[in-house]
Parts: C-alpha cells; sequence; structure tokens
C-alpha cells in the first residue's frame, strides 16, 4: 500500500471509505483468556514466591485488565525470591 499523507486518510474516513472496525467481543475474550493465564501464572508464581497464593492469583487476574501492569507484576513475581518451606512438627 502506498504512504497516503494525513488529508488523504482523513478524507477516506470522512466518505465511510477507510473505517476502522474493533469488534468488542473479540476484544472482550481476549482480555478473558489473558486473564485466566494471568491467574493460572499468578497461582504458580504465588506458590513458590509467596504464603497467599489464593491471592496472588486474584490480582493477577484483574491485572490483565492493564496489560502494562499485568507485565510488571509477573517480572516482579519473578524476580522475587522464593519462600522458605514451613515445616511442621
Amino acid at each position: 500500500m502506498p504512504h497516503m499523507s494525513a488529508p488523504v486518510i482523513g478524507k477516506l474516513y470522512a466518505k465511510g471509505i477507510c473505517t476502522m472496525n474493533i469488534n468488542a467481543t473479540l476484544f472482550g475474550q481476549v482480555v478473558i483468556v489473558l486473564a485466566v493465564i494471568m491467574a493460572v501464572l499468578g497461582y504458580y508464581l504465588g506458590k513458590r514466591k509467596t504464603q497467599t497464593p489464593v491471592l496472588t492469583a486474584v490480582i493477577a487476574f484483574f491485572t490483565a485488565l492493564l496489560p502494562p501492569v499485568a507485565l510488571i507484576f509477573l517480572i516482579a513475581l519473578v524476580v522475587k525470591n522464593d519462600v522458605q518451606p514451613t515445616t511442621s512438627n
């Protein structure tokens, strides 16, 4: 596709020739799948890195709504040191 200048693209949008459609259903499905993946990863990492893996999984699930925050959350969990297993006598 040849390079088009901004005024040309603006005229195409105005005429309805060039439109940008965002399918809300697809977007919602992608967010839900990402949220489930984040919850699973959060639980897995939470078992090794924290003493509250369920809370970590819930936080990871909700961070999926903001993908940059989710990425930072995962990086923080990966970098965190493992907790020592508690032994009960």
